[in-house]
């Protein structure tokens, strides 16, 4: 229930804030292409307001093909909006200092919003790899990781984005795969079959939830991902090809590596590498070596 309360006063203070930005963005346009700012135009900029607030409510109760659809458009508006607002306020700053046709500049920043939105949309669903050569000392031999980090698997990334992933990841011939947070949105409801491209990987695979999976909820999420191959680590120590890794999983709180790692103080180190995985920041595996003297080889986090 008190996750409900949460989640409700986060949608109304998000489509308060949502509303000003609409706001802003339709009164500024219409002034600069002299749109005339009747009713018409209060009802289409309260839909646009309220769209993305109500879509993400509908996905997470009833989730299909055309809630999708609903929520992919909103989610690209409140994009766009936001670009929009960018280039009205850049246009504010310069008419201080530059006189500019308004309706000139109207159509400036409508057609910058478009180049730039369309380049965004198109982006986000390009799989990139960059690959980086990591001597270690000592290690006798190459090891071929893949280190995977906010997929991001909702109403707009699905099954087909993860097979992509999956089948892009293979070819690459890893000795292991890291997944360092945010595997799940949180924006829709989770289904196994959603998935199971996961279990296609032809190697091992380690995982430590980011925020989005508490957003999500861990037990929904456990029950979810524990039907695939997936190695999930919960602020714990395995072994790999004579290497030690430590998964540490995301926190809200404060201290929570002590409070979570007190057994890895009589731990011994059977071997030189260590490599800890993370969602979060650098930081957050270098307060483990410092606090418990282990000496981290490599830190991979996003």
């Amino acid at each position: 229930m008190r996750t409900i309360i949460h989640y409700l006063m986060f949608v109304s203070l998000f489509f308060v804030g949502f509303l000003v930005l609409n706001y802003y963005v339709f009164f500024g346009m219409s002034f600069l292409l002299g749109f005339p700012m009747d009713n018409g135009f209060y009802i289409l900029m309260l839909i646009a307001a309220l769209s993305y607030p109500v879509s993400n409510i509908i996905e997470r109760t009833v989730s299909n093909n055309i809630t999708r659809i609903f929520y992919t458009v909103a989610s690209a508006w409140m994009g766009i909006s936001f670009y929009l607002l960018f280039f009205l306020i850049t246009y504010l700053v310069l008419s201080f200092f530059i006189t500019l046709p308004r309706e000139t500049a109207g159509i400036t920043i409508a057609i910058l919003t478009i180049i730039i939105s369309s380049y965004a949309i198109y982006n986000s669903y390009l799989l990139k790899i960059k690959e980086i050569e990591i001597p270690l000392k000592g290690l006798k031999d190459d090891l071929r990781v893949v280190h995977l980090s906010d997929i991001h698997i909702g109403s707009v990334r699905n099954s087909g984005y993860m097979e992509r992933i999956v089948t892009k990841t293979n070819k690459l011939n890893p000795d292991v795969v890291f997944i360092t947070g945010d595997m799940v949105d949180g924006s829709a409801r989770l289904h196994k079959h959603t998935f199971k491209a996961i279990n296609r990987f032809n190697t091992p695979v380690f995982f430590v939830t980011g925020n989005h999976e508490t957003y999500e909820g861990l037990d929904e999420v456990f029950r979810v991902l524990g039907s695939t191959k997936l190695k999930i680590l919960q602020n714990e120590l395995v072994e790999f090809k004579g290497i030690q890794v430590i998964g540490v999983e995301y926190s809200f709180g404060r201290g929570h590596l002590k409070k979570s790692f007190p057994s890895l103080k009589s731990t011994r180190i059977n071997h030189q590498f260590f490599f800890t995985i993370s969602p979060g920041s650098w930081k957050m595996p270098m307060r483990l070596e410092l606090t418990y003297n282990f000496p981290v080889t490599l830190i991979m986090a996003r």
